[in-house]
């Protein structure tokens, strides 16, 4: 289920600075690993994300954010997995839809680039799928890709009942905390120019710009 990134209020699909940013954060926006337009498809896909009740909890990562709000981190089973997976092809072949592809054709798009991003499902090696707790409420949820000393988040959502809380920067700091104790040294994401609450979050966590893609309508 893709963000543009999480504003904490709002799910969308993550300035030169010193690079010693708190905890060498840096944000990237340049999109690794899609071509340009799963890259802008899979980024607005990130709008409008949701998960599934879990039935079956692995794996947990706490961390605090706030004084008040603290989120616990726990594996996608592979049940959740396909139903979190289901979802977000729907919600990113949508994306794909309003560039101007047939419904059919984005259906396809969609189905092909999560099958290249994860062709294992939830144990695709060096991808980490997440639901975020505060107790035994579920509150956004996590993905993100472990590559040597580098993370990079490919999506963060915050449940709509639960926006404006604080959830949205207790996920980013729980997986910051995992991914520093299982060797990262930086960590990254793409964010749209426009989305201003999210690029906001992620200042205030100690992000910084590191590039600019630039487009222009032909």
């Amino acid at each position: 289920m893709p963000v543009d990134h999480v504003e904490d209020g709002k799910r969308n699909y993550a300035s030169l600075a010193p690079p010693a940013v708190r905890d060498y954060a840096r944000l990237r926006i340049t999109g690794q690993f899609l071509g340009r337009r799963q890259h802008q498809a899979w980024a607005a896909s990130m709008a409008a994300m949701t998960g599934e009740t879990p039935s079956d909890r692995r794996s947990s990562i706490s961390a605090p954010a706030a004084a008040t709000v603290a989120v616990r981190l726990e594996r996608m089973t592979e049940e959740e997995f396909g139903s979190w997976k289901a979802d977000a092809e729907v919600h990113f072949a949508r994306s794909v839809t309003r560039s101007g592809v047939p419904a059919e054709a984005a259906a396809s798009e969609a189905a092909d680039t999560f099958r290249s991003l994860l062709p294992d499902g939830a144990a695709t090696a060096g991808h980490h799928l997440w639901y975020a707790y505060d107790g035994d409420r579920r509150v956004g949820f996590l993905w993100l890709r472990l590559t040597g000393a580098t993370a990079f988040v490919y999506n963060i959502a915050v449940e709509q009942d639960q926006r404006r809380k604080g959830y949205g920067g207790a996920i980013m700091e729980a997986g910051e905390r995992w991914s520093r104790a299982n060797g990262a040294a930086t960590i990254g994401l793409h964010v749209f120019t426009h989305n201003h609450g999210a690029r906001e979050l992620y200042r205030q966590i100690g992000y910084v710009e590191t590039g600019r893609r630039l487009s222009k309508c032909l």
